[in-house]
């Protein structure tokens, strides 16, 4: 079953219905981000880039159902709005340590204003992910160097290796070697 086009017209009103909703209540304008049905692999559900867009994942979107992945969208709505909010207003509340949580007191505020629940979105059941095809797999191939052989390298780096180039182990600093 593949999502259909009044699916995706309902996630865009319903993330345009909460973005309208915050500016009101913040008293700003975050314009409408453009929403792409991009995601692929088990990855991700959703992610907001910035205040410009919003990747959805289809898959993730006919599995979950529509409440549920309608969650998803608005939480990506509500890290626009945040987004934007820290973009332009520098006066947010921060973390101690002076860094933006990403999930943080501004992000919880923007859910609840809009009625939902302020938790991530990242786990899913079994049988959800088991309706997801899985993304690219990255094959993995065995490394040594002098303190250890159990390393694993991405196929690209060890290519890169074989050819010379020189990767060190982060605990003896000696130069890792492949046999491809």
């Amino acid at each position: 079953m593949t999502l259909t086009v009044a699916d995706k017209r309902f996630y865009a009103d319903q993330i345009r219905m909460a973005i309208d909703n915050l500016n009101v209540r913040y008293g700003i304008y975050v314009p409408m981000p453009v929403i792409q049905w991009t995601l692929r692999g088990q990855g991700r559900m959703g992610v907001a880039f910035g205040f410009k867009s919003i990747k959805l994942h289809p898959e993730y979107a006919v599995a979950m159902g529509r409440e549920a992945y309608l969650q998803v969208a608005i939480h990506e709505a509500c890290h626009t709005v945040t987004t934007w909010r820290r973009h332009y207003i520098a006066k947010l509340p921060r973390q101690k340590d002076g860094r933006w949580s990403s999930h943080g007191l501004e992000w919880k505020s923007a859910m609840e204003n809009l009625g939902r629940t302020p938790e991530r979105c990242g786990s899913t059941t079994a049988e959800v992910r088991a309706q997801v095809k899985p993304g690219r797999v990255v094959k993995k191939v065995h490394a040594e160097c002098a303190c250890y052989a159990g390393h694993e390298i991405t196929l690209n780096v060890a290519n890169k290796v074989a050819r010379g180039a020189g990767y060190r182990c982060r605990r003896c600093h000696t130069n890792i070697t492949v046999k491809l």
